[in-house]
């Protein structure tokens, strides 16, 4: 009897025993599933990361595809933007409701970034915020920035990608407030008609006055190297010391040229313009001594004036005018002066233009009279000069957020007067200066040829200012130029040809 209890006692488990068995199974499991989770929720975040790194690539790469005087924002991000983010590229002709371009809708059409947009991707609700911001001084190169935020059952998080964009060229460097003509330039002649002798130059009587008003510009200037330049290479940057600094400009970026012991340079002036404690980057790499003339050509005022080459071929001529104080401009056009500018018969506008040496920032404007000339001898014969007739050109003109076209702008003219060989062109102004477009002759119609004697006979004349040509222009009123120009036929006396110009009156257009 005694055996077989105890038998009976070994054949199962007390109830102690099951309580601590299913205790320790129950432990096992527990520990199993919170590893489990754990697991299941870094897989969660990781997944939520790498969806946040697409978003923030897809919204730089959506910011590098715009053209570089494009690129800016209407609206900041909220919140305070990041260290070396706060100065924004703002775009100049930001709508009053513009139409945003958001990488998370594809489908939805517009030319502006948006700065901050929602994306949800999975049940995870991203927040992106982008920034156009100036990474230099001079405004040379454009730093972008995504920033992507959003919270998960880990926690808040944020991923960011960055890269920079640099001006394509001188043109597009917007950083130094732009040269500008003050008040509409002039060009006036001495007499009324401007007469012109038998080889087609100025008579003694007759001048050209040329007159301009600027701001933001600077003349030549003349200083001396205070402290000897060693051997060095290109691109190296350098401490130097001017004496008379004082006429030079006093924003950076301006180039000089140093010369000295037989040696010439060529330096950008990086830091300390208005002291005269500079820091510059070389071009070459030769040595200086002290004492060297350090030179700035200083900023450069022009007109254009049409004239004949020698071959009788119409051409641009360009007069550059001086100043003593980089703000009042001028410039006189005589037959000594100028003693290789000859002009053909009738009336001509002038454009003048502006190039800054620092930036190489242009800009530009219309005399606001027409100049017309005369030969004193024979006298004008008003039925041989072109005439200039507008048939199309737009009242109004679309702009983008940048200043750039929607739309081409398409363009005709009728001429009389005017062969196959002759120039016909339109001239406005843009953001960058004046531009001049040549027109062709009207697909589908006839010309007369070179060597036409018949006076009257009409012409056809198209061209197209294209979206893709980049031009930027401010948004308001301005005047479209046409004009036409004869090339001068030496060979056959009895052409029309006779290089004579017209114009037609300026057509308004309002861009915005």
């Amino acid at each position: 009897m005694r055996r077989d209890e105890a038998d009976t006692r070994e054949d199962g488990f007390t109830l102690v025993e099951m309580v601590v068995a299913i205790a320790v199974l129950a432990a096992t499991v527990l520990a199993v599933s919170g590893v489990l989770e754990s697991g299941l929720r870094s897989l969660a975040a990781a997944k939520a990361r790498a969806r946040a790194n697409q978003i923030a690539t897809e919204g730089i790469e959506d910011l590098q595809r715009f053209a570089f005087n494009n690129l800016g924002l209407c609206d900041a991000p909220s919140g305070t933007p990041p260290a070396g983010l706060e100065t924004l590229v703002t775009l100049p002709n930001c709508p009053a409701a513009p139409a945003y371009e958001n990488p998370c809708q594809p489908g939805v059409a517009g030319n502006v970034p948006k700065a901050e947009y929602p994306c949800v991707v999975n049940s995870v609700n991203y927040t992106v915020k982008r920034y156009v911001a100036w990474s230099d001084a001079l405004q040379t190169t454009k730093r972008l920035a995504v920033f992507v935020e959003w919270t998960d059952l880990v926690g808040n998080h944020q991923v960011s990608q960055q890269s920079s964009l640099r001006a394509p060229d001188q043109a597009a460097i917007t950083g130094l407030a732009p040269p500008t003509f003050t008040s509409q330039p002039t060009a006036l002649g001495t007499e009324s008609p401007l007469g012109l002798d038998g080889d087609r130059r100025l008579v003694s009587s007759s001048a050209i006055q040329l007159a301009a008003t600027t701001s933001n510009l600077r003349i030549e200037a003349t200083g001396s190297l205070s402290s000897a330049i060693p051997t060095h290479q290109p691109t190296d940057q350098l401490d130097i010391v001017v004496a008379n600094f004082s006429a030079f400009p006093t924003y950076n970026g301006f180039p000089v040229t140093i010369t000295g012991g037989g040696n010439s340079e060529s330096f950008t002036v990086l830091a300390g313009a208005g002291t005269g404690n500079w820091l510059v980057q070389a071009r070459g790499s030769t040595s200086l001594p002290s004492g060297s003339t350090v030179h700035f050509a200083g900023d450069r005022v022009y007109a254009l004036l049409r004239t004949l080459a020698g071959n009788g071929s119409p051409q641009t001529s360009t007069v550059f005018l001086t100043s003593a104080n980089g703000t009042n401009w001028s410039s006189e056009v005589t037959r000594d002066s100028h003693p290789t500018f000859t002009f053909g018969e009738g009336a001509q506008y002038v454009a003048f233009g502006i190039v800054r040496a620092a930036d190489g920032k242009t800009s530009g404007a219309f005399a606001g009279n027409s100049l017309t000339f005369c030969p004193v001898v024979v006298g004008c014969s008003p039925l041989s000069q072109p005439e200039v007739t507008p048939a199309l050109w737009p009242s109004t003109v679309a702009l983008g957020s940048a200043g750039e076209l929607v739309n081409d702008i398409d363009v005709e003219v009728t001429t009389k007067n005017a062969t196959s060989a002759d120039t016909v062109t339109l001239s406005f102004l843009t953001r960058s200066g004046t531009i001049t477009v040549a027109l062709q002759q009207k697909a589908g119609t006839t010309c007369p040829g070179p060597d036409t004697a018949t006076t009257g006979v009409v012409c056809s004349w198209t061209g197209t200012v294209a979206t893709t040509e980049g031009h930027s222009f401010s948004p308001g009123s301005q005047n479209f130029y046409f004009a036409a120009q004869q090339v001068l036929d030496t060979v056959n006396p009895l052409t029309i040809d006779k290089g004579s110009t017209g114009v037609a009156p300026p057509q308004a257009v309002t861009f915005g």
